[in-house]
């Protein structure tokens, strides 16, 4: 990220663009994370529901990486959890509160299971 702040009383961001895959739907930061804006994203092939963050967790296969929705309109990667609350959501949250076609996403399991910041 080069800079967050306001104008006229609305927030902004701005990152660097890089090309590639991951980047045909995301955005990388200065830092080199990929972040996701929007909540329609269908590209997700794992799912880990998070007791201790109360979020789901979503596996980018393009990044090889885990992200959560932090309900400011963008999917950010679980080292941000420390940083950036999720919106949190339970465990049996309706459809709706989940990306698209996010019910069909397979839960993880095993060595799948994403490793996850402690919650402060």
């Amino acid at each position: 990220m080069y800079d967050v702040g306001e104008h006229d009383g609305t927030p902004y961001m701005t990152m660097a663009f890089i090309e590639g895959r991951p980047t045909s739907h995301g955005l990388k930061t200065k830092a080199g994370h990929v972040v996701y804006k929007g909540y329609g994203h269908r590209h997700w092939t794992r799912r880990h529901y998070s007791r201790a963050w109360r979020c789901w967790c979503w596996y980018c296969p393009s990044t090889d990486g885990w992200y959560y929705w932090c309900g400011s309109r963008y999917y950010l990667p679980v080292q941000f959890l420390v940083t950036i609350a999720p919106k949190e959501v339970a465990i049996d949250a309706d459809p709706c509160d989940l990306p698209p076609d996010g019910i069909e996403v397979p839960e993880a399991g095993g060595t799948e299971i994403p490793d996850l910041p402690e919650v402060p």
